[in-house]
C-alpha cells in the first residue's frame, strides 16, 4: 500500500497540476416519480392558487401564485412573457367565457415557468449554476430540514469538456418530474465532471510515485486513485493551473480484422509490455476470463488494469475499482472500490457508468436499489458508442428495466455492440441476440441478424454460456438427423410370418433399423 506521507505528497502535487475542478458536488437519486399523475408538489401548488376551488386558474391567479411559490415579489419580464404565451396556448374557455388553465396541463406549465425563472440570462438553456439552483429548489429536505444539491445524469450531448452544460427545456421537464423524489440520502453520482482532471491526475500522480510508464501493484494504484479523487474534491479554483493537454488514451486495444480471436493475447502482450495503456487494459480483460489464448489469472489481470490506469485510462481505473470492490485478484475493500467507480462514472467513463449502473440495479455496495438510475447510467455509456454500454442499455430496453420496454431498440443496441467484436460486451450482445431471438417479431430483422451466426460469434469469443448452448444445439441437430433417418420410409422384400405372406411395410423397416442400431 502507499504510505501516508506519500498520499500527502500526491495531494500537494495535484494541487499544482490539476485542472480547475467543477463545482458540482455528488448527490443521489432514489427513484423516478410516479408518471401516472402530477407530482405532489405540483398538485399542492395548484390547490394553493385555486382559491375559489373552480378547477381552473386565471392568468392573474397564476402570476400571483407563481411569484409566491418561487419566493419573489415579482417575476422577471421574460418570465411574464413566457407565462402569457403558454397560457394562451393551453388555456380553456369556461362557460362564462373566462380563460383558465386546468390541472391537466398545469404540470408542464409549472415546469415552463420554473425553467424561465432559473434561466436568468434568458438564453433558452440552463447552465451548470442555473440548473443547480433549479434542482436545489425542487429537492425535498431531509429530516433536519436541510436541502442537498442533487446531481443528475447530464447527457453527453449537452456537456462541454470544461464541465459546463447547456440543458434545454426538454431535459428539464424529465428531470423536474424525477426531482420531486430526490432525497438527501441519494446514491447516484452523475457524469457531470470532465474526464481530463482525473485522467491527468492519475497519470501524473503515478508517474511521481512509481515512475513514468510504471506498473504499480493494484493496491498501490487504487490508493493513489483515492488520493487523486480526494484532491479533486478539495482543490479550489485558486490552487490549480489550467493545462491544455490532450486526454490520455482511453478504452481497449483495437485489433486488426485479420487477428484471430484465439490469438489476441499473443498479439498484444508485446505492446502491453512496451507501455501501451490500451493493450494493458485489454490484456487484463483477457486474463480475467482466460480467453484469447491465455489462462485465467486474476492477480495478473488486476495488475495490468492497474498499469493501464496509472497512465490515465479511466476505463481501466473503473475495472480496477471493480476488482477492489469484489476482491478479484486483490485485497477486497468495498468502500474504496465504490469510490473509484463513482469517480470514473462522474468523469464519464463508459465502463465506470456501466459498473455504477449494475451496482444501482442490484442494490450492491450499500446502494439503494434503483433501476431507473441504473438505466440512465447505461444510456449515458451507450451514447459514447461503448459496446459494454450498448449491451447493458439494450438489456434494459429489451426487459423494461428502468425504462419503457422497447424490444426493437434494445435489439438494435445489441447489434451495434456485436459489430464491435471483440470489444468487451460484444460477446454478450451476440449471445443474447440468439437467446432472445423469439422476441424479434420482424422477419426481415430476424433474417438480417441471423441468430445462429450470433451464437457462433459469441462462442468463438469464448463466452462460456455460448459454448454450452452451441454444443447443445449441435447435439440436437445430430439427434434430429438420426430421427429423420428412422422416419424415412423404405421399400423392402416380402417375408413370411405364420405361413402367410404379406408386403414389407415402412413400419417394419423402421423397426428393423432401430433394432440394428441397438445391436450396432
Amino acid at each position: 500500500m502507499v504510505p501516508g506521507d506519500l498520499v500527502g505528497l500526491l495531494c500537494r502535487l495535484l494541487a499544482q497540476c490539476l485542472q480547475k475542478p467543477p463545482t458540482a458536488e455528488p448527490g443521489t437519486l432514489l427513484k423516478p416519480a410516479d408518471r401516472t399523475r402530477p407530482p405532489g408538489r405540483v398538485r399542492h401548488a395548484f390547490k394553493q392558487m385555486d382559491l375559489n376551488r373552480s378547477g381552473g386558474l386565471t392568468l392573474e391567479e397564476l402570476k400571483a401564485g407563481m411569484a409566491k411559490e418561487l419566493g419573489v415579489e415579482e417575476l422577471a419580464p421574460h418570465v411574464f412573457q413566457a407565462m402569457e404565451y403558454q397560457f394562451l396556448a393551453h388555456a380553456d374557455d369556461r362557460e362564462d367565457g373566462v380563460k383558465v388553465l386546468t390541472a391537466k396541463v398545469f404540470s408542464r406549465y409549472y415546469c415552463e415557468v420554473l425553467f424561465r425563472h432559473f434561466d436568468k440570462n434568458n438564453n433558452g438553456v440552463l447552465e451548470l449554476a442555473e440548473v443547480h439552483e433549479a434542482l436545489k429548489f425542487l429537492v425535498k429536505p431531509d429530516a433536519d430540514g436541510n436541502q442537498v444539491m442533487p446531481v443528475i445524469v447530464f447527457p453527453s450531448e449537452y456537456c462541454r469538456l470544461d464541465g459546463e452544460v447547456k440543458l434545454p427545456i426538454s431535459w428539464f421537464w424529465e428531470s423536474m418530474c424525477s426531482s420531486f423524489v430526490l432525497l438527501s440520502v441519494s446514491t447516484v453520482v452523475v457524469p457531470a465532471r470532465p474526464p481530463l482532471p482525473l485522467a491527468l491526475g492519475m497519470r501524473d500522480a503515478c508517474a511521481a510515485a512509481f515512475g513514468v510508464n510504471s506498473r504499480p501493484e493494484p493496491e498501490e494504484a487504487a490508493a493513489v486513485a483515492c488520493a487523486v479523487i480526494a484532491a479533486l474534491h478539495t482543490a479550489t479554483s485558486s490552487s490549480v493551473v489550467e493545462r491544455p493537454e490532450a486526454l490520455p488514451k482511453q478504452g481497449e486495444y483495437i485489433f486488426s480484422a485479420d487477428t484471430p480471436f484465439a490469438g489476441r493475447f499473443a498479439c498484444i502482450e508485446p505492446f502491453a509490455l512496451a507501455g501501451d495503456p490500451l493493450a494493458a487494459q485489454t490484456l487484463g480483460l483477457l486474463l480475467f476470463s482466460g480467453v484469447g489464448g491465455c489462462s485465467s489469472d486474476l492477480r495478473a489481470s488486476a495488475k495490468w488494469h492497474a498499469a493501464s490506469a496509472a497512465q490515465g485510462n479511466l476505463d481501466a481505473l473503473a475495472v480496477l475499482g471493480g476488482c477492489i470492490r469484489r476482491g478479484s485478484g486483490v485485497e477486497q475493500d468495498e468502500a474504496m472500490g465504490r469510490a473509484i467507480i463513482e469517480a470514473t462514472a462522474a468523469a464519464g467513463s463508459p465502463v465506470g457508468l456501466c459498473k455504477l449502473g449494475v451496482m444501482l440495479d442490484e442494490g450492491q455496495c450499500g446502494m439503494t436499489q434503483d433501476s431507473w438510475a441504473a438505466a440512465r447510467c447505461f444510456e449515458a455509456a451507450a451514447a459514447q458508442a461503448s459496446a459494454l454500454g450498448q449491451f447493458n442499455w439494450g438489456w434494459a430496453l429489451v426487459h423494461g428495466i428502468g425504462v419503457r420496454r422497447d424490444v426493437r431498440r434494445g435489439i438494435e443496441q445489441w447489434v451495434q455492440a456485436m459489430k464491435q467484436a471483440p470489444l468487451d460486451g460484444s460477446e454478450e450482445a451476440a449471445f443474447y441476440l440468439y437467446e432472445e431471438r423469439s422476441k424479434i417479431d420482424d422477419p426481415a430483422l430476424y433474417d438480417a441478424i441471423r441468430p445462429t451466426a450470433c451464437l457462433r460469434l459469441a462462442a468463438s469469443l469464448e463466452l462460456d454460456l455460448a459454448i454450452e448452448r452451441l454444443a447443445r444445439a449441435e447435439e440436437r441437430r445430430k439427434t434430429k438427423q438420426v430421427v429423420e433417418a428412422f422416419r424415412k420410409p423404405r421399400k423392402g422384400p416380402r417375408f413370411t410370418r405364420d405361413d402367410k405372406a404379406r408386403q414389407w411395410t415402412a413400419k417394419d423397416q423402421r423397426a428393423a433399423e432401430f433394432l440394428d442400431a441397438l445391436d450396432g
